[in-house]
């Protein structure tokens, strides 16, 4: 293997046990992106590291993201199990972060945060945000509001 690859095989014998392998993987990221000049960036393997190599920090949130919206669907149980509504605030959280506006907006409304979700939608793009906005008269229609609230 490469001299990164021995040093971190090395290390690994010879450091302290646990949590060096993300050393090893911002080592080799950035090893890579200088390599490889600076238009180009590696993007390391996503392990849900601590502290992302700057180039794969939309990756890791977005996996992030994924796999809370996976929890959402499963019940919880037990003492400390997430509540649903917890589970959907961090993906949205995390879907903002990452970027993902039109994501983070879905699950707004699956919480029922409308105003979130209606200030995020021009991110998205101004049909989008439209659609949206239509969307939310007819809920307030459906819901039977007074025609001051539309």
């Amino acid at each position: 293997g490469s001299p990164l690859d021995r040093f971190a095989a090395l290390f690994g014998l010879l450091g302290p046990p646990g949590a060096v392998a993300e050393l090893w993987d911002l080592a080799a990221a950035v090893a890579a992106s200088t390599q490889r000049g600076a238009g180009k960036q590696h993007v390391p393997a996503v392990r849900d590291p601590q502290t992302p190599h700057q180039g794969s920090v939309a990756t890791v949130l977005n996996h992030k993201a994924q796999e809370l919206e996976m929890r959402k669907n499963i019940k919880a149980r037990g003492i400390g199990a997430a509540k649903r509504e917890d589970v959907l605030r961090e993906a949205a959280a995390a879907h903002l972060l990452a970027g993902n506006f039109e994501s983070y907006c879905e699950l707004c409304i699956e919480l029922g945060a409308w105003a979130d979700a209606l200030m995020a939608a021009p991110a998205v793009g101004v049909a989008y945000w439209q659609g949206l906005m239509a969307r939310r008269a007819e809920r307030l229609i459906e819901e039977g509001a007074a025609e001051e609230e539309l």
